[in-house]
């Protein structure tokens, strides 16, 4: 079913899929999203596939009713799903049954809170012995449960009004999904604290309620106008992160008239993993220096070591002695920051004078927020990032730009004096850091890492909004995605592996790529806030002779923007688009620049 907005007293709300999300009072974001998933046990989520619906708006309220089945594998899971709507209340209800026995992770409903509304702000919570205390959502992430063992929570998302969420059916506890950086706290069941995987049997059933309920005093807040408006600031200039570009992961090695065609982009560097660990190494490192030498730019390495690691850090000093190596990053066997990092470092810069070596991760924020090392002799710091770990639509996707741009703030704030490097951003994980069992590919089907929307207009805007993002929260660098390839910028001289899943032509440049080149040659870029980011995203750059607006427009509708902008000085811009003034008109799921002459 398309979407569809529905009203229950002071609530307005948006409904499609068997989720309800954006439960607004007037301007005030209250719930982001309410919904029910199966989680398998690698964490993975079930996709749910609906069998019956309805949705019904009534006088003072709504009732949505119906059937999801969740199966994949051995995993069958049938739900019934009720969500209602009475005045200033929501109900969402769930019965579900097992239909085969399996191992699970959790099965359960959750609520996610949103950033803007909730961070650092306090809140009340009821727990089942009837005990109660305060607390506050956290400001910058929080590496563990910022409260456990919900009944109650209560919160004043804006002075005049109250909310309060009621759980029924398990045990609830809260996390900082900012970890993952998706934009929001998420309440969810059952506690973290109890073992995992765990089996439910044939037959067994699941039932829980959340109540959602809010008090109004006064005025809510007035609604926001139809016609977006996107705000700069020309007094403000910052430099946009440097650009990077993963290794191809495809098997065929990079050809020269593919190499040729990147010339025209903004990349700085490339990157590369290279597993010390694995007998195939040499392999690895050799890839990555041929594509380094092609597109001649330096390499920057995530180095895989050993705990017992000197034979390995010989062997790959010796081996990439003719690498235009820029940057060296060791992590241990489980992605995280190497306990003997400054011995490492000290061997690495000894052996190629001027290199950069850094701390970090190879896995999300997460992994770092609780692994923390030690950055005295560090140049810089360094985690993954995807928007895509717990929810995979479009608009999560959108709005999980927030929780970039909250990873890299509190990134900054645990290592003040280090350089934070986003490497690499990928639409979809490479690896799941927190499987419990070997992941498997499906015969036939896109590989875990493959997103089929790589080589659409929406990843090259999503990007855009990220690259805006991490701009803006201070990061230093991003490593984007790859060469070529289903996992790329551009197809290149062979075919993808399943064309009929992934309907990329040969020599097929992406969308990111003319990003990249829309970029090419940027100098600064100013602060923008676009009062509907999850609909229209924007980036201001300076070139030598012009300044770019770049606007992406995420909707399916044509959009009216109205620019609202601080200028340097008037007499600066010696020729300008009259439409730079005023307004700009986007087409559906467009990526577009508007030019001022300098």
């Amino acid at each position: 079913m398309a979407e569809k907005i529905l009203q229950s007293g002071h609530f307005q709300l948006r409904y499609q899929d068997g989720a309800i999300r954006k439960l607004k009072i007037g301007d005030s974001e209250i719930i982001r999203m309410m919904y029910f998933a199966v989680r398998d046990r690698n964490w993975g989520t079930v996709p749910a596939r609906i069998i019956h619906e309805t949705v019904e708006q009534k006088a003072g309220g709504f009732e949505v009713q119906l059937t999801v089945e969740s199966v994949q594998q051995d995993i069958d899971f049938s739900t019934r799903i009720s969500i209602s709507g009475q005045q200033d209340q929501i109900t969402f209800a769930v019965l579900g049954t097992a239909n085969s026995s399996f191992l699970k992770n959790r099965i359960g409903i959750c609520a996610l809170h949103p950033i803007r509304e909730c961070a650092g702000k306090p809140a009340k919570v009821l727990h089942p012995d009837n005990s109660s205390e305060t607390f506050r959502f956290p400001e910058y992430i929080s590496p563990e449960q910022p409260v456990k063992e919900i009944r109650e929570l209560e919160w004043d998302p804006q002075p005049e009004i109250h909310a309060r969420l009621r759980f029924e059916g398990d045990i609830f506890e809260m996390e900082d999904q900012r970890n993952w950086t998706d934009a929001s706290f998420k309440t969810y069941c059952t506690p973290l604290s109890l073992p995992f995987p765990s089996a439910i049997e044939k037959g067994e059933t699941v039932q829980q309620t959340i109540v959602l309920t809010a008090e109004v005093k006064g005025k809510s807040g007035a609604k926001a106008g139809k016609r977006i408006q996107v705000e700069w600031d020309e007094t403000r200039p910052f430099r946009l992160p440097e650009i990077g570009l993963g290794v191809s992961s495809r098997e065929e090695a990079m050809l020269e008239e593919e190499a040729a065609v990147f010339s025209c982009i903004a990349v700085a560097r490339l990157r590369a993993d290279i597993h010390m660990t694995d007998q195939a190494w040499p392999d690895e490192l050799e890839k990555a220096m041929h594509e380094s030498a092609l597109l001649q730019k330096h390499l920057f390495v995530c180095l895989y070591l050993d705990d017992d690691f000197d034979y390995q850090l010989q062997a790959f000093i010796s081996a990439a002695r003719a690498a235009r190596l820029q940057a060296v990053m060791p992590v241990n066997r489980r992605h995280l920051p190497h306990s003997r990092f400054r011995k490492i470092a000290a061997a690495l810069r000894t052996a190629f004078p001027g290199i950069r070596v850094g701390t970090g991760v190879n896995a999300h924020f997460a992994e770092l927020n609780r692994n923390r090392p030690d950055m005295a002799d560090a140049d810089f710091i360094g985690f993954a990032a995807s928007p895509q770990v717990h929810a995979f639509d479009d608009l999560s996707l959108i709005e999980n730009h927030e929780g970039l741009s909250a990873a890299v703030r509190s990134a900054r704030k645990l290592f003040p004096h280090l350089p934070v490097w986003i490497s690499p951003l990928t639409l979809k994980q490479r690896f799941n850091v927190v499987a419990t069992a070997e992941e498997t590919v499906i015969p036939g089907q896109l590989p875990p890492q493959v997103d089929v929307r790589q080589s659409s207009v929406f990843a090259a805007s999503w990007t855009l909004g990220a690259i805006s993002r991490l701009a803006q929260a201070g990061a230093a660098a991003v490593d984007l995605f790859e060469t070529t390839g289903w996992r790329g910028i551009m197809q290149g001289n062979f075919q993808a592996p399943l064309p009929g899943l992934f309907p990329a032509t040969v020599n097929e440049t992406f969308p990111l790529f003319h990003l990249l080149q829309m970029l090419n040659g940027t100098l600064e870029g100013y602060p923008s806030i676009s009062s509907n980011p999850s609909v229209i995203e924007g980036l201001i750059v300076r070139k030598h002779k012009s300044l770019d607006l770049i606007l992406a427009n995420y909707s399916g509708e044509q959009q009216r923007v109205q620019l609202a902008f601080r200028a340097k000085a008037a007499a600066s811009h010696k020729k300008q688009d009259p439409d730079m003034n005023n307004s700009v008109l986007l087409e559906p799921f467009a990526l577009s620049t508007f030019r001022r002459f300098r």
